[in-house]
């Protein structure tokens, strides 16, 4: 080690080293472990941490969700309907299948298939496809009858946009029915039913168009519109609102309108008719006063007779014949305790109620009947 002289008082030589000592090993780590701790759990380096764990963790979770998400599942087999629909507007595409060379629909036409896709969306698409009828475009076809391999169907949006792919599907091939719509003015007819009954009837429309597939209107050309009149029984003149339907039952065949206003006259079919005699009965409410008293009819008040009535004719002249089997014709008056206040000034007037078959009614007024309350006499008892 290098040395040097200095001289001090009495001219004596000393020397010391021109260097410090050097520190050991352990004193160098020591020294830079408190010098990192410093700066690491400063204040500020703290604050910046932290800020960083609050943004990094919460984007690794959503990226890890997301590859979860977005990771393919297994293949599914699903058996789901579907419903064809074309491109071009006015036109009617459906499965059909050939019996003797016509094409007759097949109503909810369904298929097998094995999917693959991110397991998410395999989960969505698989619940839509159960739940109900899926829409399937068809590419663009001419009208008539086509053979159609079964694989368009996977290039339908609700497959593609979930990344939905196809393993499989059963049947391979479809028959389809491109059938351009038509659409025809009829007239508003009554339902056959009511024509009988109508002496008169006009219809406000008295026309209305009626959409149907070309080739149902080839089968069909005498299709029209019925209104549904609700009261056929009453005679005379009425007026109502009334719905319209087409003639032929089809979910492809619809009406402009859903109803119509209608004017009509009910004929009068119904017969006079007269009932012989209906035995009367009285009804008593609940007490114990009538265990001491009873009612007594006037003579010849236990039977009404000649009692007239208006009908169908069918039924009038069963009722002119003898009683209807399976409904009794019932006449009865009600009785109150408290007419017996009344029993000084002798006989009470009361009105019968006389149950009829339907369609029958009286004619005139109500019969009356005579009768007085009494009490019971010791042998009564």
């Amino acid at each position: 080690m290098p040395e040097s002289s200095v001289k001090t008082s009495g001219d004596v030589l000393a020397y010391r080293s021109s260097t410090r000592t050097r520190r050991s090993f352990g004193q160098r780590v020591r020294g830079s472990a408190r010098s990192w701790a410093r700066h690491t759990f400063s204040r500020e380096s703290l604050m910046s941490s932290l800020r960083t764990f609050l943004w990094v963790v919460p984007l690794t979770v959503l990226i890890w969700v997301y590859a979860e998400r977005e990771e393919l599942g297994p293949p599914e087999k699903v058996t789901f309907k579907f419903q064809l629909v074309d491109s071009e507007p006015g036109r009617l595409v459906r499965v059909v299948e050939m019996v003797d060379g016509k094409p007759f629909p097949i109503e909810g036409s369904q298929v097998t298939a094995e999917i693959t896709g991110p397991h998410a969306r395999l989960e969505k698409v698989a619940g839509q496809l159960v739940a109900g009828d899926v829409q399937i475009p068809v590419p663009h076809l001419d009208p008539g009858v086509h053979p159609l391999q079964s694989n368009f169907i996977a290039d339908a949006p609700v497959f593609k946009s979930n990344g939905i792919t196809f393993n499989s599907i059963m049947p391979a091939e479809l028959t389809v029915l491109v059938d351009p719509m038509k659409s025809v003015e009829v007239e508003v007819q009554p339902n056959p039913d009511a024509r009988d009954s109508l002496a008169k009837v006009e219809f406000e429309p008295r026309k209305v168009q009626i959409s149907m597939p070309e080739s149902f209107a080839k089968d069909h050309p005498k299709v029209t519109a019925y209104a549904n009149l609700t009261d056929l029984t009453t005679p005379g003149a009425h007026q109502e609102d009334a719905t319209v339907s087409p003639s032929v039952n089809d979910p492809h065949v619809t009406l402009s309108i859903a109803s119509v206003h209608a004017i009509y006259t009910v004929k009068n079919k119904n017969v006079a008719g007269v009932i012989s005699a209906i035995p009367v009965w009285h009804t008593l409410p609940p007490s114990n006063y009538w265990v001491t008293h009873h009612v007594e009819m006037a003579p010849g008040n236990d039977t009404i007779r000649e009692v007239n009535v208006v009908g169908p004719p069918d039924i009038i002249q069963k009722l002119h014949d003898g009683p209807l089997t399976g409904s009794p014709i019932k006449a009865t008056f009600d009785v109150s305790s408290t007419d017996a206040a009344n029993a000084a000034a002798g006989y009470l007037s009361a009105p019968v109620h006389i149950e009829l078959p339907p369609g029958v009614r009286l004619t005139g007024e109500p019969p009356t009947v005579q009768y007085k309350i009494m009490e019971n006499k010791p042998t009564d008892q």
